[in-house]
């Protein structure tokens, strides 16, 4: 019955994309924050720049 190798084949493909989409995210949580000049560019201002009644809001 080759349906139950596709079976596993597929769970297997799921798992492993799932370890690797993690490992991704940790690179990118973990290589630190975006430098201001990026943000500037893109026309946002910085998180520093909000007033006090913005950062209460959220």
């Amino acid at each position: 019955m080759d349906s139950g190798n596709t079976v596993f084949y597929i769970v297997a493909t799921i798992i492993i994309a799932h370890f690797v989409a993690g490992f991704v995210f940790l690179v990118r949580k973990l290589s630190g924050p975006v430098a201001e000049e990026s943000v500037e560019e893109a026309g946002q201002e910085p998180p520093e720049a909000k007033t006090e009644a913005e950062n209460r809001r959220g």
